[in-house]
């Protein structure tokens, strides 16, 4: 593959999108090794089965899932249909067990699934930029403080690459998302 053809498959997505933590482990908690099923199908089962409403649109948490290797999509037709991994299975049954270590498990795997592959997911690049500011000031940052601070890193670590192909930059409400995370009872690496 050429090095032209690698960096325009590059994920450029540097946004902590909105998949809040609680809506990620109910997204996890109705999922199968055996079938897959829709996000529209996951939130109605989520609804029925715990009276947990999820946002309006319904991929975002089924996608966090994926992106962290905890699931499988799969074609329905036209439609995407998500199905437990092995460690995906075993993450389930760590949280219906001991839901205080899953949430540090999916911080853990938040913190650590982002390896420098072009096709990583970037976003889990500043996730992990976030935690290591906070661990290293040993306290929260306020989130305007710290969206300029991951842009500025941002900045220093992907200066070769064109700002204006980032498909999304680390701001306020991105800080937010990473806030989310490590107030859910995850303590930042």
């Amino acid at each position: 593959m050429s090095a032209k053809c690698s960096i325009e498959k590059e994920d450029i997505h540097f946004y902590v999108d909105n998949a809040p933590p609680d809506e990620v482990s109910h997204v996890l908690r109705v999922l199968s090794l055996d079938s897959s099923i829709t996000p529209d199908e996951i939130a109605e089962v989520v609804v029925n089965e715990y009276g947990f409403e999820m946002q309006r649109d319904h991929s975002y948490s089924p996608r966090r899932l994926y992106d962290l290797h905890l699931v499988k999509q799969e074609r329905q037709g036209s439609k995407t249909g998500y199905r437990l991994t092995k460690c995906g299975a075993k993450l389930q049954g760590i949280q219906a067990i001991n839901p205080s270590f899953g949430t540090d498990l999916l911080h853990y795997l938040h913190y650590t699934s982002y390896s420098g592959n072009p096709h990583d997911r970037k976003y889990l690049w500043s996730y992990r930029k976030c935690c290591e500011i906070v661990w290293s000031t040993q306290r929260l940052v306020p989130t305007q403080n710290l969206a300029s601070q991951i842009l500025s890193k941002m900045g220093e670590e992907f200066r070769s690459r064109s700002r204006t192909k980032w498909s999304c930059l680390m701001d306020v409400t991105s800080a937010f998302g990473w806030h989310a995370y490590i107030m859910s009872g995850a303590t930042p690496i």
